[in-house]
């Protein structure tokens, strides 16, 4: 294996100065050029269409807005095709991320290839449906008609698809601002909206074992959450046990999100440390997944829980999916805790003191011992469960 990435590495491909200049500007040209003519081109689309007039008649310039449209289907050709050349597959590296592009800054590969799946993502999905939208609305024959009572109790189907758009196309716009500013990170930066974004999945999830454990009305939009109502009212004799089981993990989710919300800023309080701008894409790689994986281990988990409470009958199998995910979380949580050791720095050494090993030790060290008295908690009563003993007298 040790062969095998040294061969790797031998083959990647380095930077020369004229290549990392014509990458920049490429760069340049889609932060400065295309997204804003995208984000042009939609207001021009927009108004074209008179499609926020307050008259009971608009006026919309169907010609005009054909002459647009075609315009912005060009600019998304050139938006396309420059994200694709500037983070082309390296064939070479067999699917591993470069470990000679520390000094890079925003054109490593892993932010490259970050700022091309976001650009993809835009094109496929948020465009998609605002174009199918916008094809419905001038098809559909509304755009001659107003209602301009803005009140919800008297807006038409006709106003409601009108206000639609207009709100699509704000939020695609942002996107494409978003975009815009995604290469001005720093490489922390960059995994922070990702940290940021796992802390969100987290805080879903308390929600959602809030709920069973209340025995509040559960998110309809949760698959796994539904299966309870097809099958009201029924019971096996463990399900309370379940319950207890999934009240145990309430503490885990809860020192997790305390995890997430040490690696950036909120409103109640500042990161301490930062990681070096330095590291390169394959470092950087296995910092975001390793601390990723905590979240994703976690609500894997919850899924099996929720699964066994939904069912009509007790089934061990998922009993030991839930043993199996939990001996991974608990894995998963100390890989990451050494990764962030080994590659975190503190942001003033002379203002918080101790260097980073001491600053680790006062940020995360206590989140260890909690989280691994809580599991170990956890990890007991799942054994018990597992072994067809009540957690919980009836």
């Amino acid at each position: 294996m040790a062969n095998d990435h040294r061969q790797t590495r031998e083959t990647e491909e380095i930077f020369t100065n004229d290549v990392a200049d014509a990458q920049m500007a490429l760069l340049t040209q889609i932060q400065t050029s295309f997204l804003p003519t995208c984000q042009q081109q939609l207001t021009e689309l927009k108004d074209s269409l008179d499609l926020e007039s307050s008259n009971t008649e608009p006026n919309p310039d169907l010609q005009n807005a054909s002459v647009i449209l075609s315009r912005l289907s060009d600019t998304m050709d050139q938006l396309s095709i420059s994200a694709n050349s500037l983070a082309p597959s390296v064939t070479s590296l067999e699917g591993h991320s470069s470990r000679v592009d520390h000094e890079h800054g925003a054109l490593k590969g892993i932010r490259r290839d970050g700022l091309l799946q976001e650009i993809n993502q835009m094109i496929r999905d948020e465009l998609r449906d605002l174009f199918e939208f916008y094809g419905d609305l001038i098809t559909s024959g509304q755009l001659t008609h107003n209602n301009p009572d803005p009140s919800a109790d008297n807006q038409t189907p006709t106003a409601s698809h009108r206000t639609q758009v207009i709100e699509m196309t704000a939020y695609v716009s942002q996107t494409m601002t978003l975009i815009v500013d995604y290469p001005k990170l720093s490489d922390f930066g960059f995994i922070q909206s990702d940290w940021i974004y796992q802390e969100q999945l987290l805080n879903g999830n308390l929600t959602k074992i809030t709920q069973r454990i209340t025995g509040s009305p559960i998110d309809e939009g949760a698959r796994e959450d539904n299966q309870a109502r097809n099958h009201p009212g029924q019971q096996f004799p463990l399900k309370p046990s379940v319950v207890e089981l999934i009240r145990l993990a309430v503490p885990l989710l809860k020192i997790l999100r305390i995890f997430f919300n040490r690696l950036f800023t909120t409103p109640i309080g500042k990161t301490r440390f930062m990681v070096s701008d330095q590291m390169c894409s394959f470092d950087l790689k296995c910092l975001k997944e390793q601390t990723e994986y905590v979240a994703r281990d976690f609500i894997n988990m919850y899924k099996n829980l929720a699964r066994l409470h939904d069912a009509n009958r007790f089934d061990n199998r998922r009993v030991e999916h839930v043993r199996r995910d939990a001996k991974m979380l608990t894995s998963r949580f100390d890989a990451s805790l050494a990764s962030l050791r080994f590659h975190m720095v503190p942001l003033d050494s002379q203002l918080h003191g101790p260097p980073s090993g001491n600053l680790f030790k006062t940020l995360f060290y206590p989140l260890r011992s909690e989280f691994r008295v809580c599991m170990e908690k956890f990890s007991l009563a799942a054994n018990e469960l597992y072994l067809g003993r009540p957690l919980v007298q009836i």
